[in-house]
């Protein structure tokens, strides 16, 4: 038999941020903005020059939002680690 009263209280969640579901959407108009002007750039006849630095910093910009994107799934995938202190009795 288990004793409510020696149950740890259940404490209520941290609320969340208002603006923790609009990070995503900032996120993805900012790299759609960078990727619009990359491509502007690359097409001006006046930055020919800038070519490889430009894909250089595009390409590390293409990486950033893979891995953040990569981090994000694997965080929603990853099953969240559930502690064993309620089937153990602590005295």
């Amino acid at each position: 038999m288990r004793l409510d009263s020696l149950l740890p209280d259940q404490r209520k969640a941290p609320r969340q941020s208002p603006t923790r579901r609009l990070r995503p959407a900032v996120f993805t108009l900012v790299f759609l903005f960078a990727a619009y002007e990359f491509a502007h750039m690359w097409r001006e006849p006046e930055m020919r020059k800038m070519r490889p630095q430009l894909a250089i910093v595009a390409g590390v910009v293409i990486f950033i939002a893979a891995f953040a994107i990569a981090s994000v799934l694997l965080r929603s995938w990853r099953s969240p680690k559930h502690d064993d202190k309620q089937s153990t009795l602590k005295l």
